[in-house]
């Protein structure tokens, strides 16, 4: 029972007559203290019994609340009295801590720039730091103690570890359910989760049972010897609904052995035995927005108009750069073409004649013999040689579709050496014989 407003009525049924007055009283812990005390609210003299409590005078309560007693007194001096557990108090207000938790990759180390300083004792210190992305909230823990040593006994080794607690809704309740997250990762052994449920029995009794469950959750635990260790818990974001809340509360309890043997709690959050373990109590931690520049989404759009600018500046420099030698390439191409132009009219004129050669050629054009291959090599694809061939077979084929000359004398007519050499190259350009040509195409 949560009592948020200042004040509020108390009753008890009374089923017996002989009742002559009624004290109530409430047991409660004064602020960060781990000792109840036991104060009277008021005394009624009549029926109806009850009366406004005025709840401010009375800090906020937590982890086990307070006790409400109703003490009646009958005609007799008979005393009964009756009790109500679980009460709590909470309507004093106080500032929570706010904290950032940034946003890493899976798998990344992200070092304790942001860590959180624990109160340790003379000698020792710790610190812890949190970080989260769309997969994982991970918590990280180092406790750096001179005195520790991982061969102690098992019983101190199972027992002293790290305690991880978050309020996900952020209901901000002065006792844990069964909506709050804790997990315990100690110092030998596997990382577990601690399952809290608050029960009021009819007799008016308030108890918080427990029970454990083993986790599978990726975690690291490091220790160095007369050094301390450092904990890491990947806590998955399934474990928290659908996906990390934006802001939960949370704490850390580190569980150590003292100088005396007895096993202390040093909390991130500094308070009683109580409050530490109450979600009201712990400070707040909101969840970074991932930057823009993390989203892999968008450094892939970045990287690819990036790529895209630098190929557009490099064609743009090679333009540039090759400019002058295209215009001068073109004025060539300008002059070849007309070259070309004037030998494959002299080739034309000069098909049938079986000697000409290259050299022929050169004489007549005045262009050396290297230079006519260029020309030619550039606009045909061909040799000088290949090129005449080409052409030899081109008007043989027209011929051969055409005419009813022998193949001989179409042979002879287009200026090659003989009837075997028209059909090589007839093969090589058309990959059939001047026969099987004639036999398809020949118009009748």
């Amino acid at each position: 029972m949560v009592l948020k407003e200042p004040a509020c009525t108390i009753a008890v049924e009374v089923l017996c007559e002989e009742i002559k007055h009624v004290e109530f009283s409430a047991s409660y812990f004064p602020y960060g203290s781990e000792e109840a005390q036991t104060t009277s609210l008021g005394l009624i003299d009549r029926p109806p019994f009850k009366m406004i409590w005025n709840t401010q005078n009375i800090p906020n309560q937590y982890f086990v609340g307070a006790t409400l007693f109703a003490e009646g007194t009958t005609e007799d001096g008979d005393v009964e009295v009756v009790s109500f557990e679980g009460v709590f108090p909470f309507h004093n207000r106080f500032d929570y801590d706010f904290n950032l938790i940034p946003f890493a990759y899976t798998g990344s180390s992200r070092g304790p720039e942001n860590a959180l300083p624990f109160e340790m004792p003379i000698s020792m210190s710790a610190s812890a730091w949190f970080h989260w992305n769309e997969k994982e909230l991970v918590v990280s823990v180092e406790v750096r103690d001179p005195a520790f040593y991982s061969n102690s006994s098992k019983n101190f080794r199972h027992n002293n570890g790290v305690e991880i607690m978050f309020d996900v809704g952020n209901r901000k309740l002065p006792y844990p359910d069964h909506n709050t997250l804790f997990y315990f990762v100690p110092i030998d052994g596997s990382p577990y989760k601690v399952n809290y449920q608050p029960q009021y029995s009819q007799d008016g009794e308030f108890r918080i049972t427990t029970h454990t469950e083993s986790i599978d959750y990726s975690y690291k635990l490091k220790k160095r010897e007369f050094n301390g260790y450092t904990v890491m818990l990947s806590i998955p974001a399934e474990a928290f609904g659908d996906e990390i809340p934006d802001t939960l509360g949370a704490n850390v309890v580190l569980k150590i052995t003292g100088e005396d043997g007895d096993q202390q709690n040093i909390s991130l959050v500094p308070g009683s035995a109580y409050q530490i373990y109450s979600p009201a109590f712990w400070d707040r931690l909101y969840i970074q927005p991932k930057p823009l520049l993390m989203n892999r989404f968008v450094l892939w759009a970045i990287y690819f108009l990036i790529g895209l600018l630098l190929t557009f500046l490099g064609y743009a420099v090679h333009y540039l750069l090759r400019k002058p030698q295209m215009v001068k390439k073109f004025e060539r191409s300008e002059e070849e073409l007309e070259q070309f132009e004037t030998l494959r009219s002299v080739i034309s004129d000069e098909l049938t004649n079986k000697t000409l050669s290259i050299e022929y050629v050169s004489k007549l054009v005045g262009v050396s013999v290297s230079k006519i291959n260029a020309i030619i090599k550039t606009h045909t694809g061909h040799t000088f040689s290949s090129y005449l061939m080409q052409c030899r077979v081109e008007i043989a084929r027209e011929r051969l579709r055409s005419s009813r000359s022998s193949e001989a004398s179409i042979a002879e007519q287009c200026g090659f050496k003989d009837v075997n050499e028209m059909e090589k190259y007839f093969v090589k350009f058309y990959h059939t014989t001047p026969y099987k040509f004639r036999s398809e195409q020949q118009v009748a």
